[in-house]
């Protein structure tokens, strides 16, 4: 579940304070949409992805840091992306920002303008009535992704991973603006790609389906041939990794060996006391998780285990570690893990 808290920020250009409702956690579940949009809950935190100075109008993602070109804040081409009474607030503050971010990181000056169209579609989806769908060239949502397209189309060329995922962007908003010709002469030009990641590929082939269709509706990567199959594999591969990353973990944490108790073999050359004392709690431990009688009584009845407590004693030849092992197993879990603790 995300959530705010409300802080006091300094202005990075003008040092004026103001409060502002600042993201500290947040989630997704489920699938994104084919430009990228991440699904819910992160969706609708889309208010506290940008800040706006009510003093000097500087938008950034946080005011209190400089980020893009500041000597554009109060140019005519920021004003005018403030002051375009077509488009809700919200999606303002992000044309502002790709204008102060556009000479500095072209990537990110594009990605903000399209985050203005999807506030765009959210005003008009609630504006309007389930179902209804058409739009045209001068509707915000549309007027936002134009812009989108034309700061793709200024920052080319884009390379690596950052480029594919605009570039895929970039045909979803071709046809969400109803440029099929241009959006449909763009998906066999990525796909013949050769470094094209499978994601990528997918997406583009339903782009390819739906400009076919004509569709300009919002569409999910779940829609895609092969997605559940291709989130398994992410899913596998994600255990696995976990897996493995425990297991290096556990290798390098491994105790330090000492001598066979049964046996009354001696520790090896070097081994420490930590390390002996480490050895039998670890060794105490595992017998209590597996409920093994053998050597103490944590899983066995009080009189079970002093009747084998008399007969380790009375035991011919029963070497100090034994005795230093039934002491171990007499003791609580918590004091085991004190001495452990004490010796570390």
């Amino acid at each position: 579940m995300p959530m705010t808290q409300a802080e006091l920020i300094t202005c990075a250009n003008c040092q004026a304070r103001s409060e502002h409702r600042v993201l500290i956690v947040t989630s997704c579940f489920g699938w994104a949409d084919l430009d990228n949009r991440p699904p819910e809950p992160h969706r609708r935190t889309i208010g506290n992805w940008v800040q706006q100075c009510p003093s000097c109008s500087y938008c950034a993602v946080d005011l209190s840091k400089r980020t893009g070109d500041l000597t554009l804040i109060g140019s005519p081409m920021y004003t005018r992306a403030l002051t375009n009474d077509r488009l809700p607030d919200l999606a303002r503050r992000f044309l502002a920002q790709g204008v102060l971010l556009e000479p500095v990181e072209p990537i990110g000056g594009a990605a903000v303008r399209l985050q203005a169209a999807w506030v765009c579609d959210d005003e008009r989806a609630g504006a309007q009535p389930h179902g209804a769908r058409r739009k045209t060239r001068s509707d915000p949502a549309s007027e936002c992704r134009l812009e989108f397209i034309a700061a793709v189309d200024r920052a080319q060329p884009i390379a690596g991973e950052s480029g594919r995922i605009l570039s895929v962007a970039r045909i979803d908003a071709l046809r969400r603006t109803s440029q099929f010709q241009a959006a449909a002469a763009g998906c066999p030009v990525m796909l013949a790609l050769p470094d094209l990641d499978q994601d990528s590929r997918l997406r583009l082939e339903l782009e390819a389906k739906l400009i076919s269709q004509r569709d300009i509706a919002a569409h999910s990567v779940e829609e895609c041939e092969g997605s559940h199959e291709r989130r398994r594999e992410h899913e596998l591969q994600a255990r696995q990794e976990l897996e493995a990353s425990r297991e290096a973990q556990r290798a390098n944490q491994a105790p330090v060996q000492t001598g066979n108790r049964q046996t009354g073999e001696p520790p090896r050359s070097g081994t420490s006391q930590q390390g002996r004392d480490e050895q039998e709690f670890l060794e105490a431990i595992a017998r209590r998780q597996a409920g093994e009688p053998e050597i103490g009584g944590w899983n066995q009845p009080s009189s079970q285990a002093a009747n084998h407590r008399n007969r380790s004693k009375a035991t011919p030849g029963a070497t100090s570690r034994q005795a230093q092992a039934d002491e171990y197993d007499q003791r609580p879990e918590w004091e085991l893990r004190q001495i452990f603790e004490t010796n570390d």
